[in-house]
């Protein structure tokens, strides 16, 4: 029992002899811990503008608004492209225009399997930003230029593997306007969406306009490499580039 209590005492002696250093360090504590908490502060403030960011750009409903179409895919080197017009219309099979494919007026045929494709995919345009980030996966990177930087997890219903891990995804947040101007997911190892693929590269950027208070898609690309049962290449790039938005809803 002595022992301790000498060796408590030893102790005390140490401290109060380092006194001048000691408590410099005992400060600097305090202040590492005062940091600590002003950058969880700024954490949290961060998850939760974008996440009002999030929620700003699925209040928009883009089945609302009018738009043009630019669609351009190169897939193993066989290049298309076309130009189509959304319009607001109760009936799916007028809401949406082929106006061009591959630089000519589309043909009868071509229009027909246009509408076809378009119903076999229930017309559905709208992103889901809430489905796609994992909002408790947030984190601030940094913030440059009125531009808030932050990382997320990704969860992309595209594929139905399981990609925890995988994609890794970044955003750019207009601090002042408060809206997210760019989304960029890449893959950081190899995944198999589907059996007998291995994609070893994907690149996937979205980025967005504001119109008045609406926040509306401007450009998704996609940039993607592997390979499809062992011996054939997989190697696409796409690019979609929405304009000319009219708000064609209510009031």
């Amino acid at each position: 029992m002595m022992k301790n209590h000498l060796s408590l005492i030893a102790l005390l002696s140490i401290l109060f002899q380092l006194n001048a250093v000691a408590l410099p360090q005992v400060h600097e504590n305090i202040a590492l811990e005062n940091t600590d908490k002003k950058e969880n502060n700024k954490a949290a403030e961060i998850q939760q503008q974008v996440i009002f960011a999030i929620e700003r750009f699925q209040q928009t409903d883009i089945e609302n608004w009018a738009f043009k179409l630019d669609r351009f895919e190169n897939e193993e080197g066989d290049i298309t492209s076309s130009t189509e017009r959304y319009i607001v219309n109760d009936l799916p099979e007028k809401s949406w225009v082929l106006l061009e494919i591959n630089g000519k007026k589309p043909t009868g045929n071509q229009v027909k399997e246009f509408i076809k494709s378009k119903l076999e995919s229930a017309g559905n345009i709208a992103l889901n930003l809430g489905k796609l980030i994992n909002q408790d996966s947030i984190k601030y990177l940094s913030e440059v230029d009125g531009y808030i930087n932050a990382s997320f997890d990704v969860e992309l219903d595209k594929f139905k593997v399981n990609i925890k891990g995988v994609l890794q995804g970044t955003l750019k947040l207009n601090k002042h306007q408060q809206f997210i101007e760019e989304i960029n997911i890449v893959n950081v190892a190899e995944f198999s969406p589907m059996f007998s693929a291995t994609i070893s590269e994907l690149l996937i950027t979205f980025s967005f306009v504001k119109i008045d208070q609406a926040i509306l898609p401007n450009q998704q690309k996609m940039v993607m490499k592997g390979r499809f049962a062992l011996f054939a290449e997989i190697d696409e790039n796409s690019t979609d580039t929405y304009s000319n938005y009219e708000y064609k809803g209510g009031s």
